[in-house]
Parts: structure tokens; C-alpha cells; sequence
């Protein structure tokens, strides 16, 4: 029997095997995710009729003479390469560029596929459509402040986002401040008017005092008496200029106190810091003979607020607040009555020595209340930075002094202001030098409190206009009302309320093999012992391709070659067809022998 016809017979399978995998991978140019296949040829077992010896000394060696028995299939291959990638608009389908695989599961078995046509179903749960394999991943998780954090070293599970999900909301605990204080605003001063009586008795020379109201550092009104007494230390009945001293006293702090209650604070004290200077500056004002003021200058005479340590407390006085005198509009007179005014000024020319701005806060409920910061220029270099409501429903605030919060600051009254902080910048630069970040526990009522820092470190002061903002990380609840898929394959939410939250991630798996995974039906593979252990982890990491939303990866069959390839199998074909014929012949010549 001629060999030339199982010659021919071999290579008629195996090329039927070529046609078979190159007519599935045109049936499949369409299929979402599809990989084409090929088929390596190997030859078959060679008859050898001579073998291959080596050279001696007179003679070279030969070769082996042996003739090939045909051939068979080596492999059918799958290739891996990359589909193009097919804008759909959905943002629901995922294509994947570059190496990896979606993980899939039927709740037994996991299965692997680069077939990213996934959709929601009634529950929520993300999968394929098509064949109700769930997609894997891995769910966010609540960070305990409002915001969420996804661990890909976690097991993967199903993708679960309900329609309609709500994301709860999350109480205020920071106000960032942010901006510009224009360096040319107004600073808060006293001015004085009047006329101070002058006599020959000391005791009588005591003009009626002057009382002016100001919020002191915590936001409560403090009254203060501002009188003069003639200086026992200057001969009476020397020629002018005569001299006075200036005394100070406080009074309760409740609003506007009466002129006739004098009940020293306990909680604060008013003291004049010119006095404990180094070497001590005058207190006292002169008046020349026409009854003009001409000493001191109008910034020898400053007012400073320093809260008091109180009994049990380890807390020495802080919070100074200079209240420079802008205007000395005194005279003196031997005839008429006491009639010296003080008044705070807050500002000049129409212009206030203060900037308010502020944000609205979240309580524990998801209730915004407007809270203001109030920015009041004290001196040249120098701001004072308070916190002030108009909501009735805020029903107090406290200011936190070291790791203790203390409720002499709080009140009922919406309005309240509250001066707690003192920023200073440096006045070459306008950037800020020192300042502290005030912290409040405010009082929500039935939604609790909340304790809110106030970041001043991003402020500065220059020349320019007033651009200073505040905004606040609390938020209240909102709805799910869309979502986005980004390169890694985060999913993230769009609520109601303008948060964007983390929800979930899509996993990825990789293999040293892929090729060597196993096809199986609905368009998915499997593992096999030769594709080496699913690494299974985040898009764009670890060697892992990006996932892009909104996208399908279309079949990666290339059409011209596979009919190309289908036109050299068909030929191939023929010809070892034509073996088949031709030996035939052969052996009919050979039965015609004994005719």
C-alpha cells in the first residue's frame, strides 16, 4: 500500500480542522470579547531508511534519509490580543484595554471574560444580561466620617448598588478659611469727646465718667467707665498744663449694663498695658492753657480684655484686645459740667474695620445651619476671628481652652459673636505668621453637638479687595442619582446633595498563562493546571489593564486574514486531494500489471 495516500489523508483532517477553526472565528467576528484560534501543524512519525553516520577517516558522513508519514494538528491556539475598542454610551458596559479578564461567577464557579456586557438587575446586582453571571469586586466600606475606602485585598464578592440608595449625612467638623483680607481696612478704636471740669480741689476735680460698650474676646458685651482724676503728684496751683489720670473700670458682662452698676466681672479683667510697660510710659493726659488736649498721642491709651484664671483652673489670662484711642476730642474748662463720651468706632469713611463671610454647617441630622466668621482688624498686623449665628435652632457655643471645653462663651441668643482667635501676618508678605485654629462644640438642640475646627493657615493679608471664603466638609443626606467607572474600575456615586462617594470596584484577574484558559460556553473561560493562579486584583495595577466605561472590546478576528488563511487551507486542500488522486492512479496501474 502506497504511503502518499495516508500522506494525503493526514494532511485532508488536519486541513479540514484549519477550515473548522477559521469558519469559527468568522462566526464569531461579532461576538463581544472574542478570541480568535489558529492551528499549528506538526509532522508525524518519519520512516527512516537510512540513518546518519559519522565521518571516518577516508570517507564523510551521511545524512539519515527518512520520509515523512504526513502530518498532524500540534495545537489549535487562542490569541490573546487586543479587540478594538467600540463606543457604546452606556456607561454600564467595560471594555478592557490591555491584560486581564472580568471576574464572573454562576454563585459555584468562578468564570473569567472579556466580554464587558453588564447591566443592574431588580436588585441591584451588576452582571451579565445575557447569561446572569454576577461580576465580582469588591463593595466600599464606611470610613466612620462620612466618607468610604474600598481594600482590594479583601475576598471578591458580588457587586450589589441598589436603585435609589441613600448615603447618610455627615456633621460639619472642620470650616477651612480662605482668601484675602485687605491690609487697608479700618481698625476698631475709642474716641473720646467732652468737656472735663477743671478745679482747684483735687477730690471735686473728677469729671462724670464715660461708658462705651464692645464685645470682648468670648462675644459677650463688656461696659466700660472710662473717668479722670487730676494728678495728685502735680502742684495744684502751677500755671497749666494740667494733668490727669485716666482710670478704667469693667462692668457686668450682660449686654449693655447700667451706668450706675459697677459690679467688677470676675471672669475678666481690664487692665491698661501702657502702664506696665518697660520703662513705664505716661497715663496721664495734658491740657494746655487754652483747655486742648496736647499729651499723650492718640495710640498711648489702650483698652485690653485678658480673661481671668479662674479658682481651680491651671489656665493663666490670655486673649489681649487693644482698643487704641483714635481721637482725644477733650477740653477743659473752669466753668460747666462733666460731659466726657466715649464710643467705639468700627470703622472710617464708611468703610467697617470688619469682614464678615461664612458657610453653611451640617448637624448630626443633616440640618444646615448659616454660621459666620467675623474678621475684625485690631491691629496693624493683627485680626481677631469669631464665630457668630443668627439660627435660633443653634441652642449655645463653647470654645475649647487645651483639652477642656468652657461654656463662658456660649448663649441663646442667635446673633451671639464669639472673638476667639487672633491671626497675625506678616506685614512685607501679607502671609500668615502665627495664628491659632479655634475649636467650638455648638449646641444643634435635638441633633446634638458637633465639634467644628476653624482653619485660618491658607488666609492672607495685602492691599486689595476682601476675597476671604469659608466652606465646611459636612453635607446632608442625598440620593443615588448616577454613577461613573473610571481606569481603575471604581464605581462611584453622584447624590442629590453634590457628594460623590466610592461604592464599589471591579476586580480584574491576570494570568502568566492566559492562553492556556479553557473556552467555555456564554462567551467565558475557565482556569486550567497551565494558566498558573488567577492574580486577581485593581485595574492599572499589577500589570493589569484599565477598564473603559461606556465601551465594548469588539472581537479581535482579522477578517482579510482569516479569508486569506481559508483560500491557502482550501488550495492545501485540493492538493492533498490531488495525493489521493494520483496514488490511486498509481495502484490501478499497478492491478493492470497482470493483464
Amino acid at each position: 500500500m502506497l504511503k502518499s495516500i495516508f500522506s494525503g489523508v493526514s494532511g485532508i483532517r488536519n486541513l479540514q480542522t484549519k477550515i473548522d477553526v477559521i469558519s469559527n472565528n468568522i462566526a464569531n467576528v461579532n461576538t463581544t470579547g472574542f478570541k480568535a484560534a489558529r492551528v499549528n501543524f506538526q509532522t508525524q512519525f518519519s520512516e527512516t531508511l537510512r540513518g546518519a553516520s559519522a565521518p571516518g577517516v577516508s570517507k564523510g558522513g551521511t545524512n539519515p534519509s527518512q520520509i515523512g508519514l504526513g502530518t498532524t494538528v500540534g495545537g489549535v491556539d487562542t490569541l490573546m490580543t487586543q479587540g478594538t475598542i467600540q463606543p457604546t454610551g452606556k456607561n454600564t458596559d467595560m471594555a478592557l484595554s490591555g491584560e486581564g479578564f472580568f471576574v464572573l461567577s454562576d454563585g459555584t464557579e468562578r468564570y473569567y471574560s472579556r466580554d464587558g456586557n453588564f447591566d443592574f438587575d431588580r436588585n441591584g446586582t451588576l452582571g451579565n444580561p445575557s447569561t446572569g453571571y454576577n461580576v465580582l469586586g469588591w463593595m466600599a466600606k464606611p470610613n466612620g466620617d462620612g466618607t468610604t475606602s474600598i481594600s482590594t485585598m479583601d475576598q471578591c464578592d458580588k457587586i450589589k448598588i441598589p436603585a435609589g440608595q441613600i448615603m447618610p449625612p455627615r456633621k460639619s467638623s472642620t470650616i477651612t478659611a480662605d482668601g484675602n483680607f485687605d491690609a487697608l481696612t479700618p481698625r476698631m478704636k475709642v474716641s473720646l469727646s467732652g468737656m472735663v471740669l477743671e478745679s482747684a480741689d483735687s477730690a471735686a476735680a473728677v469729671p462724670t465718667p464715660a461708658y462705651m460698650t464692645f464685645k470682648d474676646l468670648y462675644g459677650n458685651d463688656r461696659t466700660i467707665k472710662v473717668s479722670f482724676a487730676r494728678d495728685t503728684a502735680t502742684d495744684l496751683a502751677a500755671i497749666p498744663p494740667h494733668v490727669y489720670d485716666k482710670t478704667i473700670l469693667t462692668y457686668k458682662a450682660e449686654a449693655v449694663v447700667s451706668a450706675t452698676d459697677d459690679t467688677p466681672d470676675p471672669q475678666v479683667d481690664v487692665v491698661n498695658p501702657s502702664i506696665a510697660t518697660n520703662p513705664p510710659r505716661s497715663n496721664k493726659i495734658q491740657f494746655n492753657s487754652s483747655g486742648n488736649v496736647i499729651a499723650p498721642g492718640p495710640d498711648d491709651f489702650k483698652i485690653t480684655v485678658r480673661r481671668a484664671a479662674i479658682a481651680g483652673e491651671a489656665i493663666a489670662p490670655f486673649y489681649d484686645m487693644d482698643v487704641p484711642v483714635d481721637s482725644w476730642a477733650l477740653n477743659m474748662s473752669t466753668i460747666g459740667t462733666n460731659s466726657v463720651q466715649a464710643a467705639i468706632k468700627e470703622g472710617e469713611n464708611g468703610k467697617p474695620n470688619y469682614i464678615i463671610f461664612g458657610t453653611k454647617v451640617v448637624d448630626g441630622l443633616g440640618n444646615s445651619h448659616m454660621i459666620n466668621l467675623k474678621a475684625t482688624h485690631a491691629t496693624a498686623d493683627t485680626w481677631r476671628i469669631g464665630l457668630s449665628y443668627t439660627d435660633n435652632t443653634i441652642a449655645g457655643v463653647d470654645f475649647k481652652i487645651g483639652d477642656e471645653f468652657f461654656s463662658d462663651i456660649s448663649s441663646t441668643t442667635a446673633g451671639k459673636e464669639n472673638y476667639t482667635a487672633e491671626v497675625r501676618f506678616d506685614s512685607a508678605t501679607g502671609k500668615i505668621m502665627a495664628g491659632g485654629s479655634p475649636t467650638y462644640k455648638i449646641n444643634f438642640g435635638n441633633a446634638g453637638t458637633s465639634e467644628i475646627s476653624i482653619d485660618l493657615q491658607n488666609l492672607q493679608a495685602i492691599a486689595g479687595e476682601n476675597t476671604a471664603t469659608a466652606g465646611q466638609n459636612g453635607y446632608g443626606s442625598g440620593i443615588l442619582q448616577g454613577f461613573n467607572i473610571d481606569g481603575n474600575g471604581i464605581i462611584s456615586g453622584s447624590f442629590s446633595n453634590g457628594q460623590n462617594q466610592q461604592l464599589a470596584q471591579i476586580a480584574v484577574a491576570s494570568f502568566n498563562n492566559p492562553a492556556g484558559l479553557t473556552r467555555k460556553t456564554d462567551n467565558v473561560f475557565a482556569s486550567t493546571n497551565n494558566t498558573g493562579e488567577a492574580m486577581i486584583g485593581s485595574a492599572g495595577a499589577g500589570g493589569r489593564g484599565t477598564i473603559q466605561a461606556g465601551a465594548l472590546e469588539m472581537s479581535n478576528v482579522d477578517l482579510a486574514s482569516s479569508f486569506s488563511e481559508m483560500i491557502i487551507a482550501q488550495r492545501a486542500f485540493q492538493s492533498n486531494s490531488r495525493i489521493v488522486t494520483v496514488s490511486d492512479e498509481i495502484l490501478q496501474e499497478m492491478m493492470n500489471l497482470k493483464r
